[in-house]
């Protein structure tokens, strides 16, 4: 089998010379895995003008684009644009802290914490190459175009009554989402008078793309969440790849809980949101809606 290109599209510096090393790594990785050898080629490689048409060519002619968004850099945006005319399959990588332009792209998209890149990236980025190497067309833009259903994706809401004034202010920050058509929010909530409550939680947890989990103690000591709703959502976690994003809403014993505490929460047990500042906890529901609308991003 022939030798496969991968064109990296990272911001003209030195500062991201770590992140391509980790993508390196990825490719390299990912060689024994799909049976071929990965070429791979770093856009600003070529800068000055006589190379100007060799670079152009190597990204036009790559069999994937890996390209880091963050901080949305023009130089990023204008090639990845290019892939995407082209129809070329495309990872997106991001940092974490950092707002992802989604309306350029739908499609897969990896955030990655640059204070613990190598064990952050390297290993959902080495899933994301063997599966785009070997199945390509479903990392196009045509490919996340096309909706099977032409339903919007569901995030679920699991939280305890106790908490209600936090999830009314997570749905605040989510608001902007629906309006835009990106995801349908549920909560319990959503259930009509006269509709068969749990049948209905049933459905909508099966339909989740991501379930965000609001915990207190109040919400691990309630026996239907942890009887009705933890099961189903952790089975999804395992089965079908459901993102699970947990928010520390005050102390308790999630560190302690060996199901929940395997999904790394949106902010560390010893920094629950009730100790926080009205501004620290306004720019933690804003991070929460930012990795929402990049995960719906991954998952299209």
């Amino acid at each position: 089998m022939g030798n496969k290109s991968i064109y990296v599209s990272t911001p003209f510096s030195s500062e991201f010379d770590d992140v391509f090393s980790a993508i390196l790594e990825a490719a390299h990785k990912a060689e024994e895995h799909t049976a071929q050898r990965h070429e791979v080629f770093r856009g600003d490689q070529f800068q000055d003008r006589s190379s100007r048409a060799h670079k152009f060519k190597t990204l036009k002619t790559a069999d994937l684009i890996i390209a880091d968004t963050s901080g949305a850099n023009p130089h990023v945006l204008f090639e990845l644009g290019v892939a995407i005319s082209d129809e070329k399959p495309i990872i997106c990588i991001n940092q974490k802290e950092e707002q992802f332009p989604i309306s350029i792209h739908s499609g897969r998209v990896i955030l990655y914490d640059r204070e613990r890149l190598r064990n952050d990236l390297i290993p959902h980025l080495l899933d994301e190459i063997i599966t785009a190497i070997n199945e390509p067309n479903q990392y196009t833009a045509s490919a996340n175009d096309n909706e099977t259903d032409g339903k919007k994706p569901s995030v679920f809401v699991s939280y305890s009554h106790v908490d209600k004034l936090h999830l009314e202010r997570f749905r605040v920050h989510a608001k902007p989402l629906e309006m835009n058509g990106v995801i349908d929010l549920w909560v319990d909530t959503s259930i009509k008078a006269g509709e068969k409550w749990k049948e209905k939680i049933e459905q909508a947890l099966s339909e989740a793309a991501i379930a965000v989990l609001l915990i207190s103690a109040d919400f691990l000591a309630s026996d239907f969440i942890v009887n009705n709703e933890l099961p189903p959502i952790l089975e999804a976690a395992d089965k079908k790849g459901t993102r699970i994003l947990p928010v520390i809403l005050k102390p308790c014993r999630f560190a302690r809980d060996l199901n929940l505490s395997k999904f790394q929460a949106l902010n560390p047990p010893s920094s629950p949101l009730l100790l926080m500042s009205e501004m620290e906890q306004e720019m933690l529901w804003d991070r929460l809606s930012a990795e929402i609308e990049v995960e719906i991003g991954r998952k299209s």
